[in-house]
């Protein structure tokens, strides 16, 4: 379960005690992907600040909430980037006027414990002494790195004042070990000058440099050592006097040539070329002076040759305002920081012992840095876009000091940023491109595929949404944070009159399905969004479509391909009723529908009242999404249990004591989930779950129930003793446990991802033991594995035929339809065309053994049901197909199916021959 509360986030684990949650709170900088990436498997409460809050305000609002709460907060742990004394949130500084001024909420913190995981906090003694006189507390910190430093090098340890204790990072924090960044930052000057001032450029990511320096003048060990040295997050390599790193493809963020005396090979200026077109940064300086001619003309010939126009000057003299390709700002008379540049931001001066001169084009490039003296202004410094990268050139190499760290910063950083944006706009047109080839497929001669009898398809069509719903309905659907995708589906299908209810098939993409609305900026599923589906009628009215198990139809979205990402539409429709548009049984099912998403916190809460009552439900939205939940039995007992809920909406639990009292209504209601196995005298393979996935609408009600050695259709009064219903209760995680007697118990528990394949395959399984193979008749094939285990005297033969829907109809020669217990069920079952595999595909094995192999299942497109061939009889899982009038199999958990060997149910134990599947991929 996920708890939020002014940005905090909570993931429960066993393996932390709830003790150890409520006394330790970890808050941290949630503007900075990388520190999210750090803390994203943290077992604590995470109390992310999001750079608009005042840090220290929101905590103490925090720490308040948590002590009224009753889980006061003994150990508070800080985690952002740093320098000494302050801890930066965002563009936010917490440093030692920011303490002073919350030292009256400060006071009231409370703690026991404060840790700073922030970069050289440390280093400012005074700080850690403000903190302890404010707190009376243990203040720990480090006076240096923490993270990756550029030797490889990892440090996780913090400090207490005197450095008389330490503490190590928190193994239930999150992987330290894997995240290759540090907790620092780049320090910036205030920029007052010019007038493009812009934010200051920050980064935390580990950037990597590469590039040429002459040894003449010690250019190499005396200029850009030191320089570079004194960025923290900059690893690079100097290659003196060689070029030779410019044989291959390059792989750095920043190219820097300082002091060329000599050129390039063509094929290295090649590599070079293709480096800056490619997004990234060719950092080059000259040396103004006319005895320097030649080292500034082997830069002008790396400036041209890559496409730039920028030249640094030869036989340059004294350089005055009419001699240079650029004039002041319109009302000015010096020329201060013309261009637009983001790596200038954040300078005020740029300090330098000599003046050089560059030419520039002023129609393809710019000066972003000129300095004045004595009424000559002289451009040192330039910058130049050439394909999707940039040239950024300096006059002289006395650029080079240590007054310039703020400038070498900048670039390296923008350099990095600029490679990202790249990449990034690579992907989104190679993104784009592939939308637009998947919405050529999804014109109107895509196809959505149904089973009717046989394997069925028929022509969609997109529309857009705000053509498709009315204004009036979009705007209701704004108000309550619900999303709607961009495109709307509509299709009309022929069904057969005789099976009403119809599962259409398609995957999202073929609706042109936008990701970002369930994605994170990262890319990652964002498990707060849920997926909802809507009907539309002629009006542009729309009604909720997601799956209602109250119904047992509607729309379920499915992750096929384990990425996290739903990618897979399940659409199941009744002719006539639910999400048929004419509402005419008539053979056509209309459908105009479209998908959408919402911000959920759903939670699973015990109702008040005699009936014991679990509701789903964000207590403070209501949009009908169908929730995930998960089902796993947990212990066993001495019989045979069939295990059920009863589902009520939020307006028929005012009604729960007429409906469960019914036993119509409850008959009519109820889903069996699974059916237990005895706990003595069981075979089953090792480490084997009986687990399964359901679906239900966001604040409906649910009601467990078990039968004892019976089944629902047998009951003749809800007070027959075989039926109970189940007290829960729930757990501090948010799951609900249930016990009955003898030891039967089961777990249930909120699922934040989407359903994967194998609740796909098993979707039908409340209704009989089916595997749903109808999304797959396009030649696809399932992998995975299977396995098998018997606890029975008698040989039985268990195989596959295939029924056009989950009550058992199957298709006879003559491609009539007969259902079970109608004459020649039998013999049209077992013919060789309904069965799956032949005799490839059937399962046997000794007694008190057990079996798995790896499978591949294609040829689908329909509903596989079991039967067994166990001495003269042919059981199937359909009580009416069988002539002694019982179901032969069970639904033990998703895809595993339990038998009943004898005639007339024996000891109804459902174990004699086990057998499950368990799919990993399509293909």
């Amino acid at each position: 379960m996920t708890l939020k509360a002014c940005g905090l986030e909570q993931i429960n684990n066993s393996t932390t005690t709830q003790g150890q949650r409520q006394a330790t709170l970890i808050v941290a900088d949630g503007s900075c992907p990388k520190i999210r990436e750090l803390l994203a498997e943290a077992l604590v409460p995470v109390l992310w600040l999001d750079g608009e809050q005042e840090p220290l305000a929101a905590i103490s609002d925090a720490l308040s909430d948590r002590r009224e709460h009753g889980q006061p907060v003994k150990a508070l742990h800080w985690v952002s980037h740093g320098s000494p004394g302050v801890l930066r949130v965002g563009e936010k500084k917490v440093n030692r006027a920011a303490l002073l001024a919350a030292s009256n909420q400060l006071i009231d913190w409370q703690l026991d414990e404060l840790a700073l995981w922030a970069c050289d906090y440390g280093a400012d003694n005074s700080a850690l002494s403000l903190w302890e006189e404010l707190l009376g507390t243990s203040v720990y910190s480090s006076s240096g790195i923490l993270g990756l430093d550029t030797d490889g090098q990892k440090h996780w340890t913090l400090h207490s004042k005197g450095h008389s204790n330490t503490i190590n990072w928190p193994l239930n924090f999150g992987d330290s070990d894997t995240w290759a960044y540090q907790l620092a930052t780049v320090s910036y000057a205030t920029f007052s000058e010019g007038p493009q001032a812009s934010a200051p450029l920050t980064s935390s990511e580990q950037i990597t440099a590469v590039g040429y320096a002459a040894s003449q003048y010690s250019i190499d060990t005396a200029y850009v050592k030191p320089t570079f040295d004194a960025i923290g997050n900059l690893s690079y390599t100097t290659y003196t006097d060689d070029y030779s790193f410019l044989d291959s493809e390059i792989d750095a963020d920043l190219v820097y040539i300082i002091f060329p005396k000599s050129v390039p090979t063509t094929s290295q200026l090649d590599n070079l070329k293709q480096f800056v077109e490619g997004g990234g940064t060719l950092l080059i300086s000259g040396e103004w002076s006319p005895s320097f001619d030649d080292i500034n003309s082997n830069a002008s010939e790396i400036l041209n040759y890559v496409g730039s126009s920028i030249a640094v000057k030869e036989g340059v003299g004294s350089i005055r305002d009419n001699d240079l390709n650029a004039t002041p700002p319109d009302g000015t008379t010096d020329i201060v920081e013309i261009g637009n540049y983001d790596i200038t931001s954040g300078l005020s001066t740029v300090q330098t012992r000599t003046f050089g001169a560059l030419e520039i084009d002023d129609e393809s490039a710019e000066a972003i840095l000129v300095t004045s003296e004595n009424a000559t202004n002289n451009i040192v410094m330039a910058r130049e876009t050439v394909g999707s990268g940039n040239t950024i050139v300096f006059a002289d190499v006395n650029m080079f000091d240590a007054d310039n760290n703020d400038l070498f910063s900048n670039i390296i950083i923008q350099s990095k940023r600029n490679i990202e944006e790249v990449v990034a706009a690579a992907a989104a047109a190679a993104a784009e491109a592939e939308a637009a080839a998947k919405a050529a497929e999804a014109a109107p001669n895509t196809e959505i595929s149904y089973l009717s009898g046989s394997d069925k398809a028929t022509n969609i069509s997109l529309v857009t949404t705000v053509d498709a719903i009315n204004s009036k309905a979009r705007a209701v659907l704004s108000d309550s944070g619900i999303t709607l995708q961009t495109d709307s589906l509509n299709f009309e299908a022929a069904i057969d009159e005789s099976i009403p209810r119809t599962t259409f098939n398609l995957a999202l993409s073929s609706l042109n399905f936008e990701n970002g609305a369930i994605t994170t900026s990262e890319g990652k599923r964002d498990t707060s969004q849920k997926l909802l589906y809507y009907s539309v009628d002629d009006e542009g009215e729309v009604s909720a479509l997601s799956f209602d198990p109250l119904v047992n139809a509607g729309a379920r979205f499915y992750d096929l391909d384990g990425d996290g990402l739903a990618d897979y539409l399940s659409l199941t429709l009744i002719d006539g009723g639910f999400g048929d548009k004419d509402g005419t049984k008539n053979g056509v099912i209309v459908d105009p529908s479209t998908a959408a998403s919402v911000a959920l916190d759903p939670v699973i809460q015990a109702n008040d009242g005699p009936f014991n009552l679990l509701t789903i439900a964000d207590p403070n939205n209501a949009a009908p999404a169908a929730l995930n939940l998960s089902a796993t039995i947990t212990g066993r007992s001495k019989a045979v249990h069939q295990i059920g809920y009863i589902v009520l909406d939020a307006n028929e639990v005012a009604s729960a004591k007429t409906i469960l009292g019914d036993l119509d209504q409850l008959k009519e209601r109820a889903t069996i989930v699974f059916s237990s196995l005895e706990a003595d005298d069981v075979v089953i393979p090792d480490n084997y779950t009986f687990k399964r996935d359901l679906l239900v609408r966001n604040g409906q009600s649910l009601r467990f129930f078990s039968l004892a050695d019976t089944t629902l259709d047998t009951l003749k009064s809800v007070k027959d003793s075989r039926l109970s219903f189940l007290d829960s209760t729930v757990n501090s995680d948010g799951s609900v446990s249930f016990a009955a007697s003898a030891g039967l118990s089961f777990n249930l528990a909120l699922n934040a991802n989407d359903q994967g394949l194998n609740a796909l395959v098993a979707q039908e399984q409340g209704i009989a033991p089916v595997l749903d193979g109808t999304a797959f008749s396009n030649g696809e094939s399932l992998r995975g594995v299977w396995a098998q285990a018997r606890e029975a005297t008698l040989d039985a033969l268990t195989g596959f035929y295939r029924v056009v829907d989950p009550t058992g109809v199957v298709m006879a020669a003559d491609g009539s339809l007969i259902a079970p217990g109608a004459a020649g069920y039998t013999e049209a079952a077992l013919r060789a065309d309904n069965l799956y595999g032949g005799d490839t595909f059937t399962f046997s094995l000794a007694n008190n053994k057990t079996e798995e192999a790896s499978l591949e299942m294609g040829d689908l497109g329909g509903y596989l049901a079991p039967y067994a061939k166990v001495q003269s009889n042919t059981f199937f899982a359909f009580a009416k197909a069988n002539a002694d009038g019982i179901s032969h199999f069970r639904v033990l958990g998703n895809n595993v199916f339990g038998l009943e060997d004898q005639f007339g149910g024996g000891d109804r134990d459902f174990d004699d021959h086990i057998i499950g599947f368990q799919f990993d991929s399509v293909t």
